[in-house]
C-alpha cells in the first residue's frame, strides 16, 4: 500500500529530525507526525468502509 510506504518514509524522516537539537528540526518532525496521523486516519477509514 502506498499509504504504508509514506508512513514508513515519514517515520524515518521524523527519526532523523529528532536527532538534531534544533527547534526547527523538532518543529518539522512534529509536522511530519501530524501528516502520519492524517494518513493513518484516512487508511483506517478506508479499511473500515471496505468491510
Amino acid at each position: 500500500m502506498d499509504s504504508l510506504k509514506q508512513i514508513e518514509t515519514l517515520l524515518h524522516e521524523v527519526a532523523e529530525h529528532l536527532k538534531s537539537p534544533s527547534k526547527a528540526d523538532r518543529r518539522v518532525a512534529a509536522q511530519k507526525l501530524e501528516r502520519i496521523v492524517a494518513i493513518a486516519s484516512t487508511l483506517a477509514f478506508t479499511l473500515q468502509a471496505a468491510h
